[in-house]
């Protein structure tokens, strides 16, 4: 009987028209992005979002024509993230328009200080903008990040040196470039005495002036751990990362764990054995970072723990979504199995849309052709209409874009064979 199915479900996989499927979904977001109701356009743009594909960005670059401002702003911020830099001035001058709300020109602004750009200060200067009081941190801030000289007048200009948080600030640029009282500004704050609030500021210096005070600060409290932690974006911070392996917080452990998983520092996992608390939680982060650089026995540890039946618990999700990093393990029938059995329930608002978003997210990860039939049954275009149902639409049109560009040589094959 297995070798009937078998024959019964390639004759079904045969029949699939993956350039139709390919089609609808485009022609999905095409008619998405026309919607009136700036909510579905906006959902629309999310799932853009995902593919990272030349007809993908084509797409989500309709956004800068976007009649909605949040929306609008949501798709300059992350076309300008993925190198459109020349983006920065459309985003500036929504900041600095007077129509614009305080909330969202603080968010710009803070959005902008978190990457080395000058355009900012090039922007202060032309336009000739007097800095508001309400937007002078955040600012400072950018002012900092820019790493360029010019920066500097434009801080002593508008610094209030009786603002102990200004001074603070004025010390970290005067540091970025190495001049005097920079150290001697920040030791007060930094060393002397920490503030947990101010400390946070060190991100916005090059690491390894910024390490300087990590190391001053590696035994403070666990405040202080955890936001040297969130610093680390590289094997620049693995000596410090090593010195939290031996905490006896649970929370510092397993924030250092994450966090050697995240910049991939195979050699790092090696230390996790040395960790000597016994907790439930700890011990699944430790297995799923052996997991994660290939150590078999904890990846079918983990596998042993997934079932279709409890795909919707947090820890299992959590499990699957290191598990679909590993492209050797497929975890894509469970997730195929769930959406199947759930599809009744999606069509009558009974299921956590939530729930299914993150489903579905694993797959644009870790999704196989097999995927692609049951995700098709999830886009509809009448779902745009639906106030429930559309968010999930747009995410499995996504999925199935992004199955299909990973699959292309198979999918080819397959066309060629049938043609």
């Amino acid at each position: 009987m297995g070798i009937f199915n078998f024959l019964f479900n390639k004759k079904k996989e045969q029949n699939i028209d993956y350039q139709e499927i390919t089609d609808y979904c485009w022609s999905f977001f095409r008619e998405g992005l026309l919607k009136e109701n700036p909510k579905v356009r906006r959902e629309i743009e999310e799932a853009l979002l995902l593919i990272d594909t030349p007809q993908g960005k084509r797409f989500f670059s309709a956004g800068l024509q976007e009649p909605d401002l949040d929306n609008k702003v949501f798709c300059l911020k992350n076309i300008y993230k993925r190198g459109g830099w020349r983006l920065a001035e459309n985003l500036l001058n929504i900041a600095f328009s007077e129509e614009t709300d305080i909330n969202m020109s603080l968010d710009i602004i803070s959005f902008m200080a978190e990457f080395a750009d000058s355009s900012i200060i090039d922007f202060l200067i032309d336009k000739d903008i007097l800095i508001r009081n309400e937007l002078k941190i955040p600012i400072f801030l950018c002012l900092i990040s820019s790493r360029s000289k010019e920066a500097i007048n434009l801080l002593e200009k508008s610094i209030n040196n009786e603002s102990e948080l200004e001074k603070i600030l004025y010390g970290l640029m005067l540091y970025q470039f190495d001049l005097p009282d920079g150290r001697k500004i920040l030791d007060t704050f930094f060393i002397d005495k920490i503030n947990t609030e101010y400390f946070k500021f060190l991100k916005y210096l090059e690491f390894n002036k910024s390490k300087f005070y990590f190391e001053k600060n590696l035994d403070k409290s666990k405040e202080i751990q955890l936001i040297i932690i969130d610093n680390i974006k590289d094997n620049r911070g693995t000596e410090l990362i090593k010195t939290f392996l031996k905490s006896n917080d649970k929370e510092v452990l397993i924030k250092s764990i994450k966090k050697i998983i995240e910049i991939g520092s195979k050699r790092l996992s090696e230390n996790i054995d040395s960790i000597n608390v016994e907790d439930q939680e700890l011990n699944k982060y430790k297995t799923i970072c052996k997991a994660y650089f290939g150590d078999k026995e904890a990846i079918n540890k983990l596998l042993c723990k997934v079932n279709k039946n409890n795909i919707s618990d947090e820890n299992i999700l959590e499990i699957l979504g290191y598990l679909s990093d590993l492209q050797e393990n497929d975890i894509s029938n469970y997730l195929n199995d769930f959406l199947t059995e759930k599809y009744e329930s999606f069509l009558n608002n009974k299921i956590d849309l939530l729930l299914l978003k993150k489903i579905i997210k694993l797959l644009i990860k870790n999704g196989k052709i097999s995927s692609i039939p049951i995700l098709r049954k999830y886009v509809n275009k009448d779902f745009l209409d639906s106030n429930n149902l559309y968010s999930i639409s747009s995410l499995s049109a996504a999925a199935i874009l992004c199955i299909i560009e990973k699959n292309t040589s198979y999918i080819l094959k397959k066309n060629v064979k049938n043609y």
